[in-house]
């Protein structure tokens, strides 16, 4: 009698769907009285801890990437002033195709927790990988090549006084760091052709 009652408790358990985690079901894809395979999902369900991210970083880039450091998400449906902070807690060791290009899952994950933030929102990412202070930005039209250098037109007065030859840094949305060539408060030609 004891053995039926135990096969009956093991049959009963059999019953009961339990979750691996704590969350919201989001979601439930079958009706009553229907019947599905074990290998197809049913029930999606949404954990209660913080959002991540996962991005697929090219194999160009991954050398910058580190876990623990900062990035700042936009979410499309708040525009590109509004950033949430986040970090980066993990990077595949293998890689992924995409396109016929090597690339590294990275992941992300918030700072804070936002009630803003809802599963499925389209994030866009940007990480610092160097920065740099007291530093000459210049728009990058304003070098040209001359001689194998890189030169920039120096004005006083309105007109060009020298051309100088200028050591370029990094470039980054359509600016470029000057090294050395030129100094805060320079005049520089920005030369355009009028189409």
């Amino acid at each position: 009698a004891q053995a039926s009652l135990a096969n009956a408790y093991a049959l009963l358990n059999k019953t009961l769907i339990t979750a691996p985690f704590d969350g919201v079901i989001t979601k439930v894809d079958l009706d009553p009285g229907e019947i599905t395979s074990p290998n197809t999902p049913v029930i999606d369900m949404m954990g209660g801890g913080q959002y991540k991210i996962e991005s697929y970083v090219s194999e160009s880039d991954i050398a910058k990437m580190s876990i623990g450091q900062s990035a700042d998400v936009t979410l499309d449906a708040y525009g590109k002033d509004q950033k949430f902070p986040a970090k980066i807690v993990s990077v595949d060791s293998s890689e992924t195709v995409i396109d016929g290009v090597s690339t590294y899952k990275t992941t992300f994950v918030f700072d804070i927790e936002d009630p803003r933030i809802k599963s499925g929102m389209t994030a866009n990412i940007t990480v610092t990988t160097d920065q740099k202070k007291g530093v000459v930005v210049v728009p990058q039209e304003a070098v040209y090549l001359l001689n194998g250098d890189k030169v920039i037109d120096v004005l006083v007065d309105g007109k060009v006084v020298t051309k100088k030859v200028v050591t370029g840094g990094i470039s980054t949305d359509g600016d470029l760091l000057i090294v050395s060539g030129i100094n805060e408060g320079d005049t520089i030609q920005i030369k355009t052709t009028i189409q």
